[in-house]
């Protein structure tokens, strides 16, 4: 069945792919010269950063939404456990981003969570997020602003959320669902 999609997000995308592997014709129709919608990606120096800030909430991940998930933790030891959890607390209580303008965000982490709970926690991240190129060359208000947003989005201290980000960024995956929705006769 030839079926029409409006939009190349990430709903049109697995839309089309889920109907094109069952047999269909999906053609999309996409305003903008990009795939990806709100989570669609720029070159920012020949690395790829989404246009608006998008994460997966995901069951695959550990769960961080409360301290005593991160004492679970136990990919770190429990001195870098604690460690990690202060220094996000002590995140949590600065009110002003302009504090953490002047550093990077691996030199601060480093510093203040330890070269361990870094290279586990926070350095994964932080790559899958900006690359190789530039991962090590974020400021920490960027962190700063991420914890915030945390703090923000949920509805009281208990509430949990779990993020995921795909390594490199969202533009691999419509890359990918694009050539796969091709290849099984969609446009």
């Amino acid at each position: 069945m030839n079926i029409a999609i409006i939009g190349a997000g990430a709903t049109g995308m697995a839309a089309a792919y889920d109907l094109s592997i069952k047999g269909h014709s999906p053609k999309i129709y996409e305003a903008s010269a990009f795939m990806g919608g709100h989570a669609s990606t720029f070159d920012v120096g020949g690395t790829q950063l989404e246009r608006g800030y998008h994460h997966w909430f995901t069951n695959d991940i550990d769960p961080f939404g409360t301290p005593l998930d991160l004492l679970r933790f136990s990919a770190i030891n429990i001195l870098d456990r604690l460690r990690l959890g202060l220094a996000t607390l002590y995140i949590q209580k600065k009110m002003n981003f302009k504090d953490f303008e002047n550093i990077t965000a691996s030199n601060w982490l480093r510093k203040n969570v330890g070269k361990n709970a870094y290279e586990i926690f926070w350095e994964p991240m932080l790559r899958g997020k900006f690359g190789e190129k530039f991962y090590d060359k974020i400021s920490m208000a960027w962190i700063w602003g991420k914890v915030h947003t945390r703090l923000a989005s949920r509805g009281s201290n208990f509430s949990k959320e779990k993020l995921g980000y795909p390594m490199g960024s969202f533009s691999q995956i419509f890359d990918v669902l694009s050539d796969k929705i091709k290849n099984s006769g969609g446009e």
